[in-house]
């Protein structure tokens, strides 16, 4: 049962004189000092328009004002309550139950039969309600516990009638120092005198969605007549965020196309021919399509700015080459930048043995020797054509581009928002290829990623086996657990090689949390799965790599791991991206309910590359009856290969602010909208992209252009306001 609300209306005597006001009339002004002043502490509500931009989290239908009768029972109800006697009892975990009984009447006549409450929790309300007084109370009759009389579960009550008269109540977000209670009596009081503002949508959008005026959501939201009423209020609201979030995304997509880029053409012959002639594969039908995209998109002198998203092993690297060498062909330099300097040294190694050895591949990282750094940089600034692959190192400004004309950007969404808009400040911008395995739902893609061109890479390539998923619990299910080392073992007298996976790498590191529920499982350190490892496997060598190690050591490890030198490569998540061992058949992942489902997704990709079936065993130490969500993650993830599935279930179990991740910063105006509200972002980018595409300033549209640019997502408080 939850919590019992108190509603009072402490501003009774005090609230300054019902007038109107105007949205930025600060909360001192109109509020007593003390509550005003904790609002503004407490919740950062300055002004009137703050309080009313402070949405109610649910709303409690209540019930008619009635004298309970027996046609009432297992109903919502609201009667007024005189307290005769109350009593605290101690339940069996401890805590203080409240019972307090009285007779009933509906404000005219009294009622025929004793009614008890019972508040759960009830300490606080015990030391708020005395006998002799008349409360207003709202909840669902039912029969009293000794049969005779009636019970109310589920109470709110009030002591001045405010709230619970009125049809719907709204229950917001709190705080210790700001109870429900008071935010609900504020609103109650203020809202009405709240000026109304002019409409700023269009009314072509209002008639066409049957969407709410402004001055209606503004109240409706707050004071709901109905359920439906607040649905209607909410959804007006909420597409607007969509609608300004999408709006700022149009334009930026707009400013992109009017700015100037090389414009790089294909001819017959060249690097790009002989990159086809070298590989050892045939490019897949999506892999040709993605190709085709981006060559057409670069052909533009407008910069090309995609989002090439391909699931776990479906080629992306391959396709990228044909960006890189497309600016080689036309005589300017590229860049591929990588998130980690393992891949960015993966990448380098697969780029010098498979591109045409005419071309000059430089790579430069944080861990590049200085002498060998500057011969780097010195020959960038030349302009001689070449591909430059590194990491954040390239984002230096120490860095001269005289002629850069594509840029690859490998998991993008692991660099900052700053250090992807470097190259956008260079006189003639490089078309960039964004590129991620990560999966992204639906939602994401026309939000966080909606100014980018999307490039879908369907499928695998040839001769890639499916990977068998296992969920495995030690405590419930020990004979899977230690076939799962048998399986190992086997693998290894095969040939083929495992990782393991483990969430920690020492003891004292702090717990990577998923869900609160997981707290209670500890996560093993690399260490402890490297004796668990010899004691189940006595016979198979192994290596531990973790993100605490030197560039060298990472790399070395990596090297004999890839050498087959070692069985089994023990490791925390650095090897989640990119880690390319067609060997290796078997991945492991210890206290996987630790983890994420797109991360899970990850990991999973680094097996099974090289023509033989790969496995994955998820281990989980979580309790199957208390941590029901990361179970559900789980088998989910072990029914489906399908990234875009998978995102969609790292929504629904995580949360859009894991989500999006390091692309969203700040404040970013966003209060209604969720990642869940899919067909009303879809809308409002159809809109959106309407309207720029016909009034790119919104000239015709003051009013619009006015409220957009002052809105937080438009101002930069969001990274989707990029430039």
């Amino acid at each position: 049962m939850t919590l019992p609300t108190l509603l009072t209306d402490p501003f009774n005597d005090v609230l300054r004189p019902h007038q109107l006001r105007s949205g930025d009339t600060p909360l001192w002004a109109c509020l007593p000092e003390e509550t005003a002043s904790a609002m503004e502490s407490h919740l950062g509500l300055h002004t009137l328009a703050d309080l009313r931009d402070y949405y109610p989290r649910r709303y409690t239908t209540n019930g008619p004002l009635v004298n309970p009768a027996p046609h009432h029972l297992n109903q919502p109800i609201t009667c007024y309550v005189t307290v005769t006697s109350k009593r605290l009892k101690a339940t069996r975990t401890g805590r203080k139950m409240l019972l307090v009984t009285g007779t009933t009447d509906d404000g005219h006549t009294p009622g025929h039969a004793p009614v008890t409450i019972t508040f759960f929790n009830g300490f606080e309300a015990s030391k708020d309600i005395t006998a002799g007084e008349r409360l207003l109370i709202s909840g669902t009759l039912t029969t009293g516990y000794s049969g005779a009389g009636y019970t109310i579960d589920k109470p709110i009550y009030e002591k001045a009638p405010l709230l619970l008269l009125q049809p719907v109540t709204a229950t917001y977000p709190a705080t210790k120092k700001v109870p429900a209670a008071t935010i609900a009596a504020a609103v109650a009081h203020l809202i009405p005198t709240l000026s109304p503002e002019p409409d700023y949508l269009p009314q072509y959008l209002r008639a066409r969605h049957h969407l709410m005026s402004l001055g209606e959501a503004h109240q409706k939201i707050h004071l709901p007549s109905t359920q439906e009423q607040a649905a209607a209020a909410r959804t007006r609201l909420t597409y607007d965020e969509a609608f300004a979030m999408q709006l700022t995304l149009a334009q930026t997509r707009h400013r992109n196309a009017a700015t100037s880029a090389y414009p790089l053409t294909k001819t017959a012959g060249g690097v790009l021919d002989e990159y086809v002639r070298s590989l050892p594969y045939s490019l897949t039908d999506g892999q040709k399509a993605a190709v085709s995209e981006i060559l057409a998109g670069q052909s533009n002198p407008h910069p090309l700015n995609a989002l090439l998203l391909g699931d776990v092993g479906a080629g992306k690297t391959t396709v990228a080459a044909f960006a890189l060498l497309h600016a080689a062909h036309n005589g300017y330099t590229s860049a591929l930048i990588a998130p980690t300097e393992v891949l960015a040294e993966q990448h380098y190694e697969s780029f010098r043995k498979s591109l045409p050895g005419s071309l000059t591949i430089h790579l430069l990282t944080g861990s590049t020797d200085p002498e060998q750094a500057r011969a780097i940089r010195e020959h960038i600034k030349s302009g001689v054509p070449s591909i430059v692959i590194g990491t954040h190192a390239l984002f230096s400004r120490r860095i001269k581009w005289p002629n850069l004309a594509v840029v690859v950007i490998d998991e993008q969404h692991r660099f900052g928002v700053a250090q992807r808009d470097t190259f956008n400040k260079l006189p003639t911008r490089p078309h960039t290829l964004n590129m991620t395995a990560t999966p992204i739902p639906r939602s994401v893609a026309m939000t966080t990623y909606g100014d980018l061109k999307i490039i879908k890479l369907p499928g695998l390539p040839a001769g890639r086996q499916p990977i068998k998923t296992h969920v495995i619990s030690p405590h419930t299910a020990p004979d899977q657990y230690q076939r799962m080392w048998a399986h190992i073992a086997h693998e290894a007298a095969a040939g083929h090689q495992a990782f393991i996976v483990g969430a920690k790498i020492d003891p004292g590191d702090p717990n990577p949390e998923t869900d609160p529920n997981t707290a209670s499982t500890t996560p093993h350190t690399v260490w402890e799965i490297a004796q668990e490892l010899t004691r189940q496997c006595p016979t198979l060598t192994y290596s531990v790599l973790h993100g605490k190690m030197s560039s060298e050591e990472k790399q070395a490890i990596m090297d004999d791991f890839a050498a087959n030198k070692t069985h089994v490569l023990i490791s925390t998540t650095v090897i989640e991206v990119g880690v390319n061992v067609p060997n290796a058949t078997v991945m492991a992942i210890m206290n996987a309910e630790r983890f994420g489902a797109a991360q899970l997704h990850q990991l999973r990709g680094r097996v099974g590359r090289g023509g033989h079936h790969g496995y994955c065993y998820l281990i989980t130490y979580a309790n199957p009856e208390t941590d029901t969500t990361s179970q559900t993650r789980l088998y989910a993830i072990a029914s489906t290969l399908d990234g875009t599935r998978i995102a969609e279930i790292d929504l629904q179990t995580r949360g859009e602010g894991q989500i999006i991740g390091t692309r969203q910063a700040g404040n970013n105006g966003l209060k209604l909208l969720t990642l869940n509200n899919t067909p009303l972002i879809r809308k409002a980018r159809h809109d959106a992209t309407e309207l720029i595409n016909q009034d790119p300033h919104l000239h015709l549209y003051p009013a619009l252009a006015a409220w957009l640019y002052k809105h937080p997502i438009y101002q930069g408080g969001s990274a989707l306001a990029r430039t």
